[in-house]
């Protein structure tokens, strides 16, 4: 289960710990307007088969309140719970599988991240990310420890735009382990993804591009990705609605 969360940690930081503040989760989410929640469903590749696959609910403010995900059957698989400080956010998470754990997230003057310590409900560290910004609030680089030692160091590039354009994961020995890059559309959604390993190898089960629908506000509620490795295509749905 240890070796678990650690998988799932290093994979979903890139999307819950960076790019703006935790306090300011709508904007992090680019996601306009006031929104009250999101659902996601999945489709089958001729578009029929439906399934609710997440929903996220966010207060006045724009912070994310609480998050659900779903099995195939339709079933909780895992949920969270948010609450907020001035400088700090606590995140309660129970899983299907009986397990829970705790997040405590941690943010400078401007409201960046800047820490995220997990703990399982006994206390016991699950590890640690330490966050780095530059003078215009973009996350840098971050690293992420595991009983005290360095697990990952990932360093991140931007383009004029505030784009995150590259993430880079170094081993604490100091050498690439992969890396990816991305490309924007004009409302700033992500359109390709490349993924390498640490030899500059294309990793074409990462790699993808996605086309996208937008509602009247200027967010997507409709994406297909086709990834570089098969023909099928992944279709999502989300339906967006606003205080």
């Amino acid at each position: 289960m240890r070796q678990l969360l650690v998988f799932y940690t290093l994979s979903v930081f890139l999307y819950s710990c960076k790019k703006t503040t935790v306090l300011n989760d709508l904007s992090r989410e680019n996601l306009k307007g006031k929104v009250l929640s999101v659902k996601m469903f999945s489709l089958d590749s001729t578009g029929v088969d439906k399934k609710l696959i997440e929903e996220r609910f966010y207060n006045p403010s724009g912070n994310l309140t609480e998050t659900k995900t779903y099995d195939n059957n339709g079933s909780i698989r895992k949920s969270a719970t948010y609450s907020y400080t001035d400088k700090e956010a606590t995140v309660k998470e129970n899983t299907s599988y009986n397990y829970s754990s705790y997040e405590k997230w941690k943010f400078d003057e401007k409201g960046n991240c800047i820490e995220k310590n997990m703990y399982d409900l006994e206390g016991k560290s699950l590890g640690r990310w330490v966050v780095f910004f530059d003078k215009k609030n973009k996350d840098t680089a971050a690293i992420y420890y595991l009983d005290g030692a360095i697990y990952r160091r990932w360093v991140y590039k931007y383009d004029d735009l505030g784009n995150q354009i590259e993430a880079l994961a170094y081993m604490p020995e100091g050498y690439v382990l992969n890396s990816y890059t991305w490309k924007y559309n004009k409302e700033k959604d992500q359109i390709e993804q490349m993924s390498y390993d640490g030899k500059g190898n294309l990793y074409v089960n990462e790699t993808f591009t996605s086309l996208f629908e937008y509602d009247t506000k200027g967010n997507w509620v409709r994406e297909v990705r086709k990834y570089m490795r098969g023909d099928k295509k992944f279709i999502t749905e989300r339906l967006i609605s606003y205080y």
